[in-house]
Parts: structure tokens; C-alpha cells; sequence
């Protein structure tokens, strides 16, 4: 016989979240994935994963209150996903157009290619410190 005691399961889940990693239920029981690996699935399939997809969450609503707070999670989980998608756009758009403008610049015989260096570099840091949620 062990004296070791068996972590409860929210002792377990804390654990896994300080390694990185997420604990879902599944029909064959409890899972674990890193969480860099399962937020790069599509929304949709992080909801499903989660049983916390649209369809699933109305379903459950019909019986159990606990469905309209699901359904809430699926609402706000893919506004947030999305609302990234579209800052990571702008980002590029944003960082496309800056290159080619400090490359037109630089190329030019009446620019003052030092301003524009130092320029570039703070933008670059604002870019970065941006890119990690930082910043304002």
C-alpha cells in the first residue's frame, strides 16, 4: 500500500496550467494537450473540444441553466478569437506598409536615413511589446 495521496482533480488541474497545459473531459475520460497546441485549432474546434460549442450549449440550455452561461462562453470565446485574427491582420498591413516605406525613404539622396533608422527601431519595439498584450 502507497502513502502517497492521489491529487484531487483540482490539484490536478492547477498543476497542468502551471505546465502549460489544459485537462478536458471526453467520452473516454480526461484529456491533457498543451495550450499552444490547442489554440491553434480553429474556434470552433476548441468549443467542440470543450463541449462548449453553440449547438451543444442551446441543447443543454433546453435543460439545465448552466446551458445559457455555456452558450455566453461560445458567444464570447469566438468574438475574441476573431477580434485577434483581425488585430494580427492589421499588424501585417501595418507592418507591410512601414517597410516599404522606410525602404523608399531610405533610398532616397535627401533623407536623413539616421531619423528614420531610430524611427524604425521604436516602432519595431512598440510592434513587439504589442504582439506579447502589452502596451496601451
Amino acid at each position: 500500500m502507497s502513502d502517497e495521496r492521489k491529487p484531487t482533480i483540482s490539484e490536478l488541474l492547477l498543476q497542468k496550467e502551471k505546465d502549460g497545459k489544459i485537462v478536458f473531459a471526453t467520452i473516454d475520460g480526461l484529456m491533457e494537450q498543451s495550450i499552444d497546441e490547442f489554440i491553434q485549432q480553429p474556434v470552433e474546434g476548441m468549443l467542440y473540444d470543450l463541449n462548449r460549442d453553440k449547438v451543444t450549449a442551446l441543447h443543454l440550455a433546453q435543460t439545465d441553466p448552466r446551458g445559457v452561461n455555456d452558450f455566453a462562453v461560445a458567444v464570447v470565446i469566438t468574438r475574441l478569437v476573431n477580434d485577434l485574427f483581425t488585430l494580427r491582420a492589421e499588424n501585417v498591413r501595418l507592418w507591410s506598409a512601414l517597410t516599404s516605406a522606410y525602404d523608399l525613404l531610405s533610398n532616397s539622396p535627401n533623407t536623413n536615413i539616421h531619423d528614420w533608422e531610430a524611427a524604425r527601431v521604436e516602432w519595431v519595439i512598440d510592434y513587439e511589446i504589442a504582439s506579447l498584450g502589452g502596451g496601451e
